[in-house]
């Protein structure tokens, strides 16, 4: 089998164990940063170990007995002969069919991600906004979800002025780092764009997201019972192209 499919079948076989496991048993917990890190970390290693070469640890029967054998039985009885590219066995063609079908995905996958980030770099451009300590603040003049993305906090004028929670809010996402999470889940899914559990677990991380930000602003001393009732009034807006991200 090609190698690239080859590593594809493990990594897809491991990250199925590792996610279905996270999701059956870790996703009911409350420890909503540690739960954010094991995830990430499990995934990312299930991309690394297939690439790590296994070694056993001790000689087998082939190596001390019949491999000995075979090379001196070519050596001795067979001449040497040159290859040619016409020795080389060509890739059958259910495998280029597979590899084609998985670079289209990957690639369709990976230009909605551009489309994604190029709508939100293009609006943080047109609105330069205001630097602070640790952030910076651009107030939307159209009413839009709130989001955030590295340093840069995009808020609606008209909630910025009532709701201060919702700054509060994109902060924890700042302070946390929530922004690199979805990077690297990104790549994840442009690899995997074809795992359904892939999918499942990046929605899981943004959930795990917004749980720590709310925890976050909570325990602020904001009243939970008015912060529960903003969530629910702010959930009735459907995010547009520039939010996808988060």
């Amino acid at each position: 089998m090609n190698t690239f499919l080859l590593y594809l079948l493990k990594s897809t076989l491991l990250l199925a164990v590792f996610d279905a496991f996270f999701l059956l048993v870790m996703r009911r917990s409350g420890w909503f940063r540690f739960n954010r890190i094991v995830l990430l970390a499990g995934s990312m290693l299930c991309l690394l170990l297939p690439l790590i070469p296994v070694r056993l640890p001790s000689p087998t029967l082939y190596s001390q007995w019949i491999e000995p054998v075979f090379v001196v039985a070519y050596n001795v009885e067979t001449p040497l002969v040159e290859t040619s590219e016409a020795a080389v066995p060509d890739m059958p063609l259910w495998q280029i069919l597979l590899l084609a079908l998985y670079a289209a995905g990957a690639l369709a996958t990976c230009a909605f991600y551009v489309h994604s980030y190029g709508s939100m770099f293009r609006m943080l451009r047109r609105n330069p906004g205001e630097k602070h300590e640790d952030y910076i603040l651009h107030l939307a003049d159209q009413e839009t979800p709130s989001y955030s993305w590295m340093r840069h906090i995009v808020v609606w004028r008209g909630d910025f002025a009532r709701y201060p929670a919702i700054l509060t809010h994109e902060r924890a996402h700042v302070r946390c780092g929530h922004s690199v999470d979805l990077l690297l889940s990104s790549l994840l899914t442009v690899l995997q764009w074809f795992n359904p559990l892939v999918w499942i677990c990046r929605t899981e991380l943004k959930l795990l997201h917004e749980y720590e930000a709310d925890d976050f602003v909570l325990n602020q001393g904001i009243d939970a019972t008015q912060y529960q009732l903003l969530l629910v009034k702010k959930a009735s807006i459907t995010p547009n192209s520039k939010t996808v991200l988060r």
